[in-house]
């Protein structure tokens, strides 16, 4: 039986950090200074050149006014706290229901298709890439969730 629930990919996250830069009418220079990479790191992610760390996609998305939240769809809950999510509250989530759902990083890893290596280094915080963020989230049956601060206040 296949898994028909909707997740985020990559590419997603792409058009999402264009489309609402574009809406702020922010070029891509003014979003790297304002982050503090080189622009051609965010011209090569949205163009799909290539990929960054989602520690840095995290602060792209708060300067783009989206907060993040984690859905959990084995319980129906959204990982919520004032203000939006960080790196480490990513990290702490993916700890947490790792240990909730009784698996081993190695079984985390074999399951998400990664080494079991990349699993502890992500759960130490060490820089993770969005492509491995994402295998980990799909195999935890949690989801990223994205809504720009106007609907956030809607929700309260």
């Amino acid at each position: 039986m296949s898994d028909k629930r909707k997740y985020l990919e990559e590419n997603d996250l792409r058009l999402i950090v264009r489309y609402h830069r574009n809406m702020k009418r922010m070029s891509r220079n003014e979003l790297a200074n304002i982050v503090g990479v080189h622009y051609q790191l965010i011209f090569k992610f949205e163009t799909g050149q290539s990929s960054i760390s989602v520690e840095k996609l995290v602060e792209i998305l708060r300067v783009l006014g989206l907060n993040i939240y984690i859905y959990d769809y084995e319980f129906g809950v959204i990982y919520k706290k004032d203000g939006c999510v960080c790196y480490r509250d990513i990290i702490d989530n993916i700890v947490f229901y790792r240990k909730e759902r009784k698996l081993s990083r190695k079984k985390l890893a074999d399951s998400s298709s990664l080494s079991e290596m990349t699993v502890m280094k992500c759960e130490k915080g060490t820089v993770l890439s969005i492509k491995n963020l994402l295998k980990i989230l799909k195999t935890l049956s949690l989801r990223i969730i994205l809504l720009d601060k106007a609907t956030c206040d809607l929700t309260k």
